[in-house]
């Protein structure tokens, strides 16, 4: 039936094996945390410093072990500094592009502020906690580490000014945007 829907691999990727496991893996324990919140998350509210260690413990296993994994794979001897430094020009890059539309189409489809604010730091998330899972699914047998390379990077890059971001916002709330000029 995949092959109908999908077509055949030369190599014998089945896309509805990956397709299953990656429903499995991201869209089941979505549904089934929004089934289960009623009921679980007046607990979590009385445990935010757990839930929070829980969280983020979590992020930093994965991107611990693709890390890791890639280390002992060798990713260092094959990726040079130069490549690595464009890579890293790459990623900011396409971020700064992600962020400015972020930042500015909600605005001119006349979003609240509130909503402004959950759509830029929302679109520019792209996580190493189901990024890598899904290329383990997708890419097995291959380079993981040389395949979420540039994931890393970015959930990196994303990270620091998405924090330095947020760190300004909180303290200066009244400012529509990050520069003087947009200050309506």
């Amino acid at each position: 039936m995949s092959f109908f829907i999908l077509g055949q691999s030369q190599h014998g990727f089945d896309p509805t094996s990956s397709i299953l496991q990656i429903t499995l893996l991201l869209l089941v324990p979505f549904v089934l945390g929004q089934i289960l919140r009623p009921y679980v998350y007046p607990y979590m509210l009385k445990l935010p410093g757990i839930v929070k260690a829980f969280d983020q413990g979590t992020i930093l296993m994965v991107v611990y072990g693709a890390f890791s994994g890639a280390v002992v794979a060798g990713l260092w001897e094959v990726v040079s500094w130069e490549t690595l430094f464009v890579l890293t020009l790459a990623c900011s890059v396409f971020l700064t592009i992600i962020m400015l539309l972020a930042l500015y189409i909600p605005k001119w489809l006349g979003f609240s502020r509130e909503d402004q604010i959950a759509m830029f730091f929302c679109s520019s998330k792209k996580t190493l906690a189901s990024g890598v899972p899904m290329a383990q699914i997708l890419f097995t047998g291959q380079p993981l580490g040389m395949i979420v390379l540039p994931i890393m990077i970015f959930h990196q890059i994303q990270l620091m000014v998405c924090g330095v971001i947020a760190n300004y916002w909180s303290k200066h709330p009244d400012r529509e945007c990050l520069v003087e000029e947009c200050k309506e």
